[in-house]
């Protein structure tokens, strides 16, 4: 569904390309963690009503229930992705509802992790970070030429330190599904247990000693894993 559109001319700074205004017969509404409306600046989740949004699924009441919420007697529809707007009421896209996370009380957007990620080297094809027991950033790197302490001083130089990924595990190849999309359920299992009975000092040259060579996923053949803790 195309809600909002914004004209891009030559002097437009494309690093920071807003999403735009609204499109003709259209509303929306953006709302807080409580379901208040955010105030200008201020992250929310954009909900969009008007003359694209559906009445709901054909006998699937739980799944209209998470998908549309009534405002003001209105229908909108909860798109998951969090945006800002100027004092121009221009929005601004941050990143996925879904994608971010709490972690020792600081909202984390992993989107912002895995770009900077991406721009640390051109050895690093691919990656994801995902939150791992509710205490770690686990960052998945695809590369084959990628040294783990290369990434994580990139990252602390880049990033607030509580968003330096804890570990950082770097793969051949990542795990996909049939539909060529990556498998988050096939991501190896970090261990870091080492991290109670050992001083960092310690682990480091043992995780660092090489790349770990297994056989995880069959359906590309062995692959090679290479693991290091953030201090």
């Amino acid at each position: 569904m195309i809600t909002t559109y914004y004209s891009v001319v030559q002097a437009t700074d494309t690093m920071t390309v807003p999403i735009g205004s609204l499109l003709p017969g259209y509303r929306c509404v953006i709302l807080d963690d409580f379901s208040q409306p955010v105030f200008t600046g201020q992250e929310g989740e954009l909900f969009v009503g008007g003359v694209g949004v559906f009445a709901g699924y054909l006998g699937r009441n739980e799944l209209t229930e998470k998908a549309l919420v009534d405002i003001d007697g209105e229908q909108f529809y909860g798109t998951g992705d969090l945006v800002h707007f100027d004092s121009h009421g221009v929005l601004y896209y941050v990143g996925r509802k879904d994608h971010q996370v709490k972690l020792h009380g600081q909202r984390i957007e992993l989107g912002e992790i895995e770009r900077c990620l991406l721009q640390a080297s051109s050895d690093v094809s691919r990656c994801v970070v995902v939150k791992h027991d509710d205490d770690h950033l686990v960052a998945y790197i695809q590369s084959n030429n990628m040294n783990e302490e290369r990434l994580r001083q990139y990252c602390r130089s880049h990033l607030p330190p509580f968003m330096v990924p804890s570990m950082f595990i770097i793969v051949v190849q990542l795990p996909l599904n049939a539909n060529g999309k990556l498998d988050r359920k096939r991501l190896p299992t970090p261990d870091f247990s080492w991290q109670h009975d050992v001083h960092d000092d310690d682990c480091l040259p043992y995780i660092r000693g090489g790349f770990i060579d297994c056989g995880f996923w069959s359906a590309y053949g062995p692959s090679t894993i290479h693991t290091g803790c953030s201090t």
